[in-house]
């Protein structure tokens, strides 16, 4: 098993800290979806058959959740499982294509977090 807590933007901290939101810009987005890609993607080359992984973001941004997820999709094929966690906290979870998204509007100030489960077939 892998857990894959992927390094991201962080927007929750970026609104409440000055320094973090004058570093933000769109080319950071990109930068760390593909510096999400490439741990996402030696994960799964690592992760034995029938091994479960577990790939969570702390973004909003649907580059580095879904947009990462996607692209292992589309490489890996029939290699790999989708399953969404099930999501046992305050308010509710918003369901996206391979895993969940917690946002603090919905989810009762948790969040922002996107988490996936992905099993890789033997």
């Amino acid at each position: 098993a892998i857990l894959l807590d992927a390094p991201c933007s962080s927007e929750r901290h970026v609104l409440a800290d000055e320094k973090a939101l004058a570093s933000w810009s769109p080319a950071r987005i990109k930068s760390l979806a593909m510096r999400q890609w490439a741990l996402l993607s030696s994960a799964l080359i690592m992760l034995k058959a029938g091994g479960c992984l577990v790939y969570s973001t702390c973004a909003l941004s649907p580059e580095e959740n879904e947009g990462v997820v996607g692209r292992a999709a589309l490489k890996f094929g029939s290699q790999l499982a989708f399953e969404k966690p099930v999501y046992e906290g305050p308010g509710e979870a918003e369901e996206r294509k391979h895993g969940l998204a917690i946002l603090p509007d919905k989810a009762g100030g948790a969040g922002p977090m996107y988490v996936c489960r992905i099993e890789k077939r033997a």
